[in-house]
């Protein structure tokens, strides 16, 4: 599996990619989880090796939008001109959880969740619950994406577009690019309606009475592969966010407000 659990305490995370030195990737565990937006911990930063670098995070709104991390927004933020946008049409309820819930990060957005960037020094950063993370790299044209993929997101499917995107935006190949789909909850945990599954196109999923349990990481697989990356170029976490409430803060398993990080970074050093 591509996870190696490291540090203890709240520095305790799930490293990804372990064998690609040219970059750090992440996702943290009920230990390190935090409140607020977005993913802010100086102890994870630091065991992780990441602390130096500028971060982007977002308000996350399981949405379907994907930002573009280029160098005139790194150098915005690096002399501290960035700052997070709220639209005129945003309502009080969002505007005050934007304004009083964000702290910290150097690069934020409002209404997306997930980005992409060649920028070399870039730590793209994303928060979950049971959410699915994506971890996107193409060693090849040195380019990096993580997003927060959702049911909602899922079913929007960010997942295609930021492959897509990076196709676009990058001259990625799909052959050349590695996503790993990092822990969130699992098909024995995702329970749904009729309602929600009938938004899916053709989900594995199995029922019960009148539930369904749809598989939100073999879907995300599925439409990935449908982008042109071979299926070899994709691996799966194991792990299940609602299963194990010892290593994840779940909202399905306990209502949890915590939110746990994910991360990735090309390393300029």
């Amino acid at each position: 599996m591509n996870e190696i659990i490291r540090g203890e305490g709240a520095a305790q995370h799930i490293e990804v990619y372990a064998d690609r030195p040219e970059i750090k990737a992440f996702f943290a565990t009920k230990a390190s989880a935090k409140g607020g937006w977005p993913f802010c911990n100086a102890e994870l930063f630091a065991e992780a090796g990441v602390s130096d670098y500028v971060q982007v995070g977002h308000f996350q709104t399981h949405s379907d939008h994907v930002q573009v991390i280029d160098a005139e927004v790194i150098e915005k933020a690096r002399v501290g001109e960035f700052e997070l946008e709220l639209p005129d049409d945003i309502d009080d309820e969002k505007r005050a959880k934007a304004e009083n819930e964000c702290m910290g990060g150097d690069i934020l957005f409002f209404d997306s969740d997930g980005a992409i960037t060649d920028q070399k020094g870039v730590l793209l950063t994303s928060m979950h619950a049971d959410c699915i993370p994506l971890f996107f790299y193409d060693p090849v044209r040195e380019a990096i994406g993580m997003v927060h993929s959702g049911w909602k997101g899922t079913v929007k499917e960010i997942g295609r577009i930021t492959s897509l995107k990076m196709q676009e935006v990058y001259g990625c190949k799909p052959e050349n690019l590695l996503v790993h789909i990092g822990p969130g909850i699992s098909q024995c945990c995702f329970e749904v309606d009729e309602d929600v599954y009938e938004m899916f196109k053709e989900p594995k999923y199995t029922t019960k009475g009148i539930k369904y349990y749809i598989d939100l990481k073999e879907y995300n697989l599925r439409m990935l592969m449908d982008t042109g990356i071979p299926e070899e170029n994709i691996t799966i976490s194991e792990h299940c966010t609602c299963c194990e409430p010892e290593l994840f803060a779940s909202y399905r398993y306990d209502g949890s407000m915590l939110r746990m990080g994910g991360g990735i970074v090309m390393l300029d050093k």
